[in-house]
């Protein structure tokens, strides 16, 4: 799993990619250090990285 950068400096696992089912559109399934689960579409999630490095989430 993936930890990024989002643009609002908040740091999220990404936990992967699922299929809506109507319209059959990519959403991404990713995860704050909260625990909270967010639902995005994909290319909306890939707009608001930051940076696509690997954070040390420890702390």
């Amino acid at each position: 799993m993936k930890t990024y950068k989002n643009y609002k400096g908040r740091i999220n696992k990404l936990n992967g990619i699922a299929k809506h089912s109507e319209p059959e559109e990519e959403m991404a399934v990713d995860e704050d250090l909260n625990g909270q689960m967010w639902v995005r579409p994909r290319s909306m999630f890939k707009k608001n990285l930051v940076s696509s490095e690997k954070f040390d989430a420890k702390g």
